[in-house]
Formats: structure tokens, sequence, C-alpha cells
């Protein structure tokens, strides 16, 4: 899941909040990295690791 993607909780708590607030657009992974403090690259491998599937569409 998304939230597996972060490393901390509160980090989970603001990626999902953000994307959550944004549900009408698509979401950009270096503003979701920004969310959960860490790099692009390292949200990103997260994420695949979390679900399976790339962040980016």
């Amino acid at each position: 899941m998304l939230c597996e993607a972060c490393h901390s909780a509160g980090a989970r708590v603001r990626v999902l909040a953000r994307a959550r607030e944004h549900l009408d657009r698509p979401l950009p992974v270096n503003e979701l990295a920004e969310r959960a403090l860490t790099s692009r690259r390292s949200f990103a491998r997260r994420f695949t690791a979390a679900t399976g599937s790339t962040p980016h569409p």
C-alpha cells in the first residue's frame, strides 16, 4: 500500500493526507516524496517494494 512506501508513521500520515486532499488530480512522485521527507528515488523504491508496481504513470 502507498503508506508502506513511507519510512515513518508521520510520513505515512502526511503522504496519505496529501493523496486524499488531491484525488481529483495526478500526484507527482516528487510531491509525495517531499511529503514523506525522502528523496524521489527512495520513495519510488519503497513504493515499488510495498505495492509491486511503480509510482510512475
